[in-house]
C-alpha cells in the first residue's frame, strides 16, 4: 500500500492496516505560503473541553483545492480563552462549521456550548454536516485526487492522520480523532459558507450563485 511504502522507505509511521485515509503522507503536504486575499476560508469546530479542535482552510477556487493551514486543539480552555487565542486567525469574521453533537449537551449553568461560544466572539458559526461515513469517503476522494493539502506545520492534524485508523468491525477509531473530524465538516459543509475577508455571505455567494458543479 502507498503508505506502507512511505512507512517502510521514509519512517512515516502508520498503525499497520485499516488506515481512513490510507493515502501518501507526501500527496497531501505542502510549505507555507501566502494566500491571495481573495480565496474564501472558513474553519471547523470539534466542541470538547478535553479534547477540541479547530482547522483552518483556505479554498482555492480556481483549482477546487483546499488548503488547511493553522490548527489549535489545546484542552481545558473556556470558549472565552478560546476565542481571545483565537482572535488573530479571523473567528470574527470567518464562517465555522461546528460538531451538530456540541450544540445540545448543557453547561452547568444550563447554558449549551454553541451559545457560549458565539457570546465570546465565535461570530459566524453554522451547523456541519456529520454523516460520517459519506463525508469521510469525499475526503479519500479529494486526498486521492490532490485537491486536499495539509501545511507540513500542521504537526497535530498530521499525527491524527497518522493514527485514524477502522477496529476490527470497520468502525473509525473515536479516539484522537477530533481534527480529523473538523475536516470531515469543512468538505461536507464549509465551501458552501466560505468567505474571503471583506465580504459578507451574501455579497460572496451571489457572485458565485451559477458556480459549476464540483465548489459547493
Amino acid at each position: 500500500s502507498p503508505h506502507e511504502i512511505e512507512a517502510r522507505t521514509k519512517g512515516v509511521p502508520w498503525p499497520g492496516s485499516g488506515l481512513v485515509y490510507p493515502v501518501p503522507e507526501s500527496m497531501l503536504l505542502y510549505d507555507p505560503f501566502e494566500f491571495p486575499d481573495y480565496w474564501p476560508r472558513v474553519y471547523g469546530v470539534d466542541f470538547g473541553w478535553n479534547h477540541p479542535g479547530f482547522l483552518f482552510m483556505a479554498h482555492d477556487r480556481d483549482n477546487n483545492c483546499l488548503y488547511f493551514y493553522a490548527e489549535n486543539s489545546v484542552p481545558e480552555r473556556t470558549p472565552e480563552q478560546h476565542a481571545r487565542a483565537l482572535a488573530s486567525f479571523g473567528i470574527d469574521w470567518m464562517p465555522g462549521v461546528y460538531d451538530p453533537a456540541g450544540k445540545g449537551s448543557q453547561q452547568g449553568d444550563g447554558k449549551k456550548p454553541l451559545s457560549l461560544y458565539r457570546q465570546a466572539g465565535f461570530n459566524n458559526l453554522h451547523k456541519a454536516n456529520n454523516s460520517k461515513e459519506e463525508g469521510i469517503l469525499k475526503v479519500l476522494q479529494m486526498m486521492q485526487a490532490g485537491q486536499i493539502k495539509i501545511c507540513t506545520t500542521l504537526i497535530k492534524t498530521r499525527s491524527e492522520l497518522r493514527k485514524y485508523a477502522r477496529d476490527e468491525d470497520g468502525i473509525p477509531n473515536k479516539k484522537d480523532d477530533h481534527l480529523m473530524d473538523c475536516m470531515r465538516y469543512i468538505v461536507m459543509s464549509g465551501l458552501s459558507v466560505a468567505i474571503p475577508k471583506n465580504f459578507t455571505s451574501q455579497q460572496y455567494h451571489g457572485m458565485y450563485s451559477n458556480s459549476a458543479p464540483g465548489y459547493f
